[in-house]
């Protein structure tokens, strides 16, 4: 490999030295020949190379035009300003190491070739420029150690600054890259304290502690089209950051390097290209909404955020790099736009679904990933409007004593039922403490027709014309005593669930379940119904909240009460339920008592259906206490889907046992009328 510098020096004024053996030897004389030892010079030179250490006390040296190249540890003492001449090809590795006192060294444009390490050491070495010719730059630590470099430009069409190839030029203030340089390597420019300015348009990766410790680098060319930027890259860069970092986003030149999100919901600054690998790792986020102006989610960009439950992807982003959502164990569906032309593996997330346009790249990926695809330009059908209407939809009593009496009375069969199935039944001596969850669970579920009142009684139109008798009481206590084999629990925080509510809620309208939420309070807990999210401005005990839930809460059965209404900060999640002394700051940090569950999830929520068949007959389906035609009539209209048989009723019209519902269970219940 080519060295840069060829050195025979030739030291002017009244440090000079006698080179008339270079002279002998350039005429003709013998191949190799050492120059005579003169008042401060020892070299051996040979091919126009100098092979050995210049040993003399010179302090400004002039190397004559002869020289094509300088070998390696040529150069130490006491020099204090060196001349190259031109028609140097190569400076090979370390020629001027540990010249401490070197303040100047001009490079001449034929030089192409600079080995490793060349100046380090030179703590005096003020400003330096790597001329275009050079093509072979062994940067690796080149000037470490300069500590009294000022200034450095390289023009060369190197692609990559190498490792430590500046590290601890303390006095550095200001580095021009040419357009080719791609990558700077690991601690490259590591504890250059005084650097201020690096200049690179076409910069695509920084690696690990590239500038660290520069603690007053100020600006940096950043271009969005970088690939790879290492999380240490700027380890202990705080100027860098505090003038490019807001709302807790850490962005250059368009380009989001790093992101401690102050709220759950997190939205990328308006005017980001690109999410750098690792932005938003680790993060407590819960939501990302992307901005229009969003092209390239790099490699890891979103990666291990253990509470993500959806990124918004904008309409014009281009690609997604690879695992950029690895390690999002919530996140199972994602929607792609068309815009997008690229999606890297996800070896580790949990996808499950991919919604987007049909023969885009989100359907070709789903297909490669066997993931279920969505055409996200049909629309979700809608259902009926599930809102909660106090006047019917939930009990006329309430959650009180008077109504359920001192223990958790069950009918005999309930009771048998469920110790069968190993659901504790209340009955072990503890005295009845409240029905709440169960009088919420079975207005859900009246509410979405699993049942209809007239199963507990048959003249009801509504639940509120429903009356509470012993068979009520025990029903509304069943479903309370398998609350916990329901699976209605969650591990999640208090913001997942609000904000996984409130995205559900505005699809109650339009056939959403209301949800059961429950939440410890200073007695306990209670579980209430919500069916309904407002905007608007509240303020209780000096915090201020812009969304409440609306509820149905069995202690106040008969009306809305504003106060049993939970509120909550759309940015911060902070919610309060007053009362009850509810209250949670940041979501659930700071918590005076706080969400149990929140869940609209009917499989889960009806995890035991009550057994009607303890009290009907199979066929019974209008739970009229009487099998005849005009069940025959209701199974017919169903399995011709002219109506819908509520789903706690498919117990009773599986005639044949088989776990469904069929043309063979209307033949069956045809024959039970024909034989009576």
């Amino acid at each position: 490999m080519k060295k840069l510098f060829a050195v025979c020096i030739s030291v002017i004024s009244v440090c000079s030295f006698d080179i008339s053996g270079y002279a002998a030897y350039t005429a003709g004389s013998p191949r190799s020949i050492r120059v005579q030892e003169t008042q401060q010079a020892n070299f051996v030179i040979e091919d126009g190379t100098i092979l050995t250490k210049y040993t003399g006390k010179d302090t400004e040296v002039t190397v004559p035009p002869q020289i094509t190249k300088i070998k390696g540890n040529c150069f130490s003492g006491d020099i204090v300003s060196i001349t190259l001449p031109d028609g140097l090809l190569e400076i090979d590795t370390a020629a001027f190491l540990g010249c401490a006192k070197l303040e100047s060294v001009n490079i001449p444009d034929t030089v192409t070739t600079i080995g490793f390490g060349a100046f380090t050491g030179c703590a005096a070495l003020k400003e330096v420029k790597i001329p275009a010719s050079v093509t072979n730059l062994q940067a690796i630590t080149l000037f470490l150690g300069c500590t009294g470099l000022q200034k450095a430009e390289i023009a060369c069409k190197t692609e990559t600054i190498p490792s430590g190839c500046f590290k601890g030029c303390k006095a550095l203030e200001e580095v021009t890259l040419p357009d080719s340089v791609q990558i700077i390597e690991a601690g490259a420019f590591a504890d250059c304290v005084s650097l201020k300015t690096v200049r690179g348009r076409n910069l695509l990766r920084i690696e690990e502690h590239a500038f660290q410790n520069c603690t007053k680098l100020e600006t940096i060319s950043i271009p969005f089209r970088m690939q790879f930027v290492h999380p240490t890259a700027f380890d202990g860069c705080d100027h860098l950051k505090e003038t490019h970092t807001k709302d807790g986003s850490f962005v250059i030149d368009k380009v989001l390097l790093a992101a401690e999100p102050p709220y759950p919901v997190y939205q990328i600054p308006a005017g980001v290209v690109t999410v750098m690998n690792n932005a938003l790792n680790g993060s407590d986020v819960i939501a990302v909404e992307c901005p229009d102006s969003l092209r390239y989610l790099r490699s890891n960009a979103l990666s291990g955020n253990y509470d993500l439950l959806e990124i918004r992807l904008n309409d014009g982003c281009k690609t997604i790099g690879t695992d950029a959502i690895a390690d999002c164990p919530l996140l199972d569906s994602l929607t792609v736009p068309s815009s997008v032309d690229g999606i890297g593996t996800q070896e580790k997330s949990r996808l499950k679904t991919i919604a987007g346009t049909p023969d885009s790249a989100a359907e070709l990926y789903a297909a490669e990933q066997n993931y279920t695809f969505r055409d996200a330009t049909i629309p979700e059908p809608e259902g009926d409007d599930l809102t909660l209407d106090y006047r019917k939809d939930g009990w006329a009593f309430g959650n009180s004593d008077a109504v359920f009496g001192g223990d958790y009375f069950l009918l005999d069969a309930d009771r048998q039922y469920l110790t069968k199935h190993g659901i504790d039944t209340k009955d072990n001596g503890k005295e009845w403490s409240g029905s709440c969850v169960g009088l919420a669970i079975t207005v859900i579920l009246m509410k979405n027709g699993i049942f209809t009142p007239a199963v507990l009684q048959q003249d009801a139109k509504t639940l509120s014309d429903v009356q509470p008798t012993d068979a009520v009481r025990s029903f509304i206590n069943y479903y309370h005593c398998v609350q916990n084999r329901s699976g209605t629990g969650s591990h999640t925080s208090a913001a997942q669930k609000l904000y996984m509510m409130s995205k559900e809620m505005a699809r109650i309208p339009r056939g959403a379940s209301p949800f059961l939420i429950t939440f410890s309070t200073p007695d306990g807990a209670h579980g209430v119904v919500g069916y309904g999210l407002e905007s608007g401005e509240w303020t209780f005990d000096g915090k201020n909240y812009d969304r409440r839930v609306l509820i149905w809460d069995s202690n106040y059965p008969d009306r809305l009460n504003d106060d049993a209404c939970l509120y909550y900060e759309s940015k911060s999640y902070d919610y309060c339920i007053p009362a009850y002394a509810v209250h949670a700051a940041k979501g659930e940090t700071e918590s005076t008592f706080g969400l149990i569950t929140v869940t609209n999830d009917l499989s889960a929520l009806n995890a035991e259906p009550y057994p009607l068949t303890l009290y009907y007959e199979k066929g019974d389906l209008n739970c009229d206490g009487k099998v005849s035609a005009a069940d025959a009539v209701l199974l017919c209209r169903f399995l011709t889907t002219q109506d819908t048989l509520p789903a706690g009723l498919m117990q009773l019209a599986d005639l044949s046992g088989d776990s469904a519902v069929s043309a063979a269970d209307l033949t069956l219940l045809k024959q039970k009328l024909l034989s009576e």
